[in-house]
């Protein structure tokens, strides 16, 4: 076994602690910058499938997509490039459930009625003509 000095083993420790802090930090603020995003409201007298759309978006799709959908690490989701990629909802539902690409596959976390919730809440709510 080698003897390691006290105060290169000190600065070996504090290196492993920052870098483990360091990326811990960014991811935090990762989450909470596309958590903290402004996410639209749906309308007044909404229905609670439009309402548990938007939860869901805010809380699985704003991080990638940005809060109102103008894109981040994952494509813009609020213009009408979304509505031309996706000409029904069961075409853009099926990648929700399926993924593709770098998106993920959330129909294992998600359920159906959670998929079209969010589905009716992009294309109601945040594309904007």
């Amino acid at each position: 076994m080698t003897k390691v000095p006290g105060n290169q083993l000190r600065r070996r420790r504090t290196r492993s602690w920052g870098a483990g802090v360091a990326g811990s930090l960014v991811l935090a603020s990762m989450l909470l910058l596309g958590c903290g995003q402004d996410v639209p409201d749906v309308p007044e007298g909404a229905d609670a499938a439009l309402v548990e759309g938007r939860s869901v978006w805010k809380n699985r799709c704003a991080t990638c997509h940005g809060g109102s959908g103008g894109g981040g690490t994952g494509p813009a989701q609020n213009d009408a490039s979304l509505l031309e990629k996706y000409p029904t909802a069961d075409a853009q539902a099926a990648v929700i459930a399926g993924g593709r690409n770098k998106m993920p596959s959330f129909g294992g976390s998600l359920s159906e009625s959670q998929i079209d919730a969010v589905v009716r809440y992009t294309r109601e709510v945040l594309v904007q003509p």
